[in-house]
């Protein structure tokens, strides 16, 4: 392609950066109710008796808003054209899309309830929900679409085209010009 053309954002640049930018706002928004409901519940945080156990509550919900928010920079910074968010955003979208891809595997399927008492063990029916499985399927396709959408179809054109940041539309003078002595 020209230079002209290049320059010019793809559509699937553009698709890729939205739907990253969608999702991770998205979980951005969720994890962060989540953190504010489960912190606020007593009854939740009590309820975790194992040592240790409300740390790494706290450790995986900070580190889902981290996340999300890093994913959330690495979409709006690759629309405007960065080459090394890119990339970032790449890599998210295929981690993100392996680690649900094997979450929804583990939703599928007869799940069982069961509970331990001082006199006898139970427990209920099994059933078999797939509605979670479904949901983190539907998230996996969106992230590695959002990762393929990327790379393809003169993504690579438009990133090589972008000047380096720091050096964008600078102009000192011409050589020639730049430190001459000013005419009297």
């Amino acid at each position: 392609p020209t230079q002209a053309a290049s320059r010019t954002r793809p559509g699937t640049v553009t698709a890729g950066a939205i739907i990253a930018i969608v999702m991770s706002a998205l979980s951005l928004f969720v994890s962060s109710i989540a953190s504010i409901v489960i912190l606020s519940n007593h009854w939740v945080m009590t309820g975790l008796t194992f040592i240790g156990a409300r740390g790494a509550v706290i450790a995986i919900m900070l580190i889902a808003i981290g996340l999300s928010a890093l994913g959330l920079v690495a979409g709006i910074q690759t629309l405007r054209g960065s080459n090394g968010w890119r990339i970032t955003t790449v890599v998210f979208g295929f981690v993100v899309g392996v680690l649900l891809l094997f979450g929804s595997i583990g939703n599928f399927g007869e799940h069982r309830s069961c509970y331990n008492d001082s006199l006898y063990r139970a427990c209920t029916a099994t059933s078999t929900n797939t509605g979670g499985g479904v949901f983190s399927l539907i998230w996996a396709v969106l992230a590695f679409t959002s990762a393929v959408l990327l790379l393809i179809n003169g993504a690579n054109a438009y990133f090589s085209s972008q000047p380096l940041p720091g050096y964008a539309y600078q102009s000192h003078g011409t050589p020639a010009t730049y430190g001459a002595p000013s005419a009297p």
